[in-house]
C-alpha cells in the first residue's frame, strides 16, 4: 500500500496542475519500497505500511521523503511520451524546450530536496528512536552509506589516498 496518494503527490511536489493518469500506483509503492525500506529497516517499514495511522507523527518526515524521490524517478516520464510509433518529446505550445543539461539540473534538485529530507527524517529517528521499537538503529542504510561523485563510501571515514589507509 502506498503511503502517499497520487493527488497528495502531485499537489506537494508540482506547482503545475499534472495529471494522475501520468502517475501509477505501482510507481509510488516502487519509491517508498526502493528508498524509504533501507531507512526503516523491513520489519519497521512493513509495520508502517500496514499501519500508517499509527505513525502519524513520523508520516510528517516520510512523506516529503517520497515526494522528492517520486519526483526525481517520474521527471523523465514526464519529458518523453513512449508509444508504437516512437519516442515524443513532450512540450507545450509556445514554451521554450528544456536542454538535457537543463533537464538534468532540475532533476539533480529534486535528488538534492530528497537527500536533505533523508536527513530530516534521520535526525527525527535518532531523537525518538525510544517511540519506534521496530527501528533498528544500526540497520539505517543512509546512516552508513553515503554517495559521493558517484561512489558509495562509508560515513564519517575519510581516505588518504596517498596510503590507502583509512583515517577516522
Amino acid at each position: 500500500m502506498a503511503l502517499i496518494s497520487k493527488s497528495e503527490f502531485l499537489t506537494a511536489a508540482f506547482t503545475r496542475t499534472i495529471s494522475e493518469s501520468r502517475v501509477s500506483t505501482d510507481l509510488l509503492e516502487m519509491v517508498q519500497h526502493k528508498y524509504l525500506k533501507p531507512i526503516l529497516g523491513s520489519d519497521f517499514y512493513d509495520a508502517v505500511v500496514d499501519a500508517p495511522a499509527s505513525y502519524t507523527a513520523l508520516l510528517v518526515y516520510v512523506k516529503p521523503v517520497l515526494y522528492y524521490y517520486a519526483k526525481y524517478v517520474l521527471l523523465p516520464e514526464l519529458r518523453t511520451e513512449i508509444s508504437d510509433l516512437g519516442t515524443n518529446a513532450l512540450q507545450i505550445n509556445n514554451a521554450t524546450p528544456l536542454t538535457d543539461e537543463g533537464f538534468a539540473a532540475i532533476r539533480d534538485q529534486a535528488l538534492i530536496f530528497a537527500e536533505d529530507k533523508v536527513r530530516a527524517l534521520n535526525e527525527y529517528l535518532e531523537d525518538n528512536y525510544s517511540l519506534y521499537p521496530l527501528y533498528a538503529r544500526g540497520l539505517n542504510a543512509s546512516e552508513r552509506i553515503g554517495l559521493h561523485g558517484g561512489i558509495v563510501m562509508k560515513k564519517n571515514q575519510a581516505y588518504n589516498f596517498y596510503d590507502r589507509e583509512p583515517n577516522d
